[in-house]
């Protein structure tokens, strides 16, 4: 969602992001607008894209959103997709909430207001990802580039006929085995997001395929969505062969090595009844060579105790 606003009494145009934790401004609009920078600290980590330092801090800027003037801080960073992004600074600091349903910001501030948000259909050179994603679902004029097969072979060199008619017959197979593999990585992802999210990983696999999912570009639905996910981790595919990997198959193993347990389990079991056994038949036998035995036998065979 964007927003038509004024930053020291000029023109720019802003998004609106919920997820972003401060106000950013990209570094080529700081001597445009005017800015007055500090020196920043810490690094800025935005969806496919390395993690980059703060190139400085915009104290106490005159900001206009509407009715409502105020002053916010921005951190200044390099920005492609995006020029100004005011985020949960600003939205806590003026009481705004973001209406999605109709498209409005609700300032609830010292000046309640309605502000309409606007959606940048002309004067756009670029678009993210994502952008182009909520474009398609809005069922928006869409135009998409992309190489041709005979680019790509020239780039690569032309790929033999033999491996063309291999990769044609198995491609259900290659796509639901590679499916299965991702699950996997997907799943603990999830699971542990809220430990991972803050922190660089490596994630390691013995499947070749696996190691090269985040730079494939013909992806099915499922795997593009999955691309879209993996990408706000900041960590490496990484692929060991299963001989060097001695963690990659230690789940597939798990009903192996239940197996073995029970196994030894009943083994343990038997060796403990026939011990039993042969405890038991040592007694009978003993009893009938010690005479206090045989006498107390008697004694109760004939009632008394």
């Amino acid at each position: 969602m964007y927003v038509d606003i004024k930053v020291n009494g000029k023109a720019i145009r802003a998004m609106m992001d919920t997820g972003a934790t401060h106000n950013y401004i990209s570094s080529t609009k700081v001597e445009r607008l005017g800015l007055t920078l500090e020196k920043g600290c810490g690094r800025v980590k935005a969806i496919n894209s390395a993690a980059q330092p703060v190139a400085g801090i915009a104290r106490s800027v005159l900001i206009k959103v509407g009715p409502y003037e105020g002053r916010t801080n921005f951190s200044v960073v390099t920005m492609d997709d995006f020029k100004l992004t005011l985020g949960l600074e600003f939205l806590r600091d003026t009481k705004t909430t973001v209406m999605s349903c109709t498209n409005s910001l609700a300032m609830l501030g010292s000046k309640p207001c309605v502000i309409p948000t606007i959606s940048p259909r002309a004067g756009e050179h670029s678009i993210s990802t994502l952008q182009f994603k909520k474009g398609l679902k809005r069922a928006e004029t869409t135009y998409l580039a992309m190489l041709w097969w005979d680019e790509i072979e020239e780039l690569s060199g032309p790929l033999p006929r033999a491996v063309k008619v291999i990769l044609k017959e198995f491609e259900e197979n290659v796509t639901t085995l590679l499916i299965e593999e991702l699950l996997a990585v997907v799943h603990c992802l999830i699971v542990w997001r809220h430990y991972l999210l803050s922190s660089s990983f490596v994630v390691r696999t013995d499947n070749t395929a696996v190691s090269h999912f985040l730079s494939q570009s013909k992806l099915t639905s499922k795997s593009a969505r999955w691309q879209e996910l993996l990408a706000e981790f900041n960590f490496m595919l990484q692929y060991r062969a299963c001989s060097t990997n001695s963690v990659v198959d230690t789940l597939s193993r798990r009903a192996e090595q239940d197996h073995l347990a029970l196994t030894a389990m009943n083994a343990i079991v038997r060796a403990n009844s026939r011990v039993a056994i042969n405890i038991g038949k040592k007694i009978k036998k003993a009893i009938t060579k010690d005479s206090v035995a045989q006498q107390l036998l008697k004694m109760v065979e004939g009632g008394k105790t």
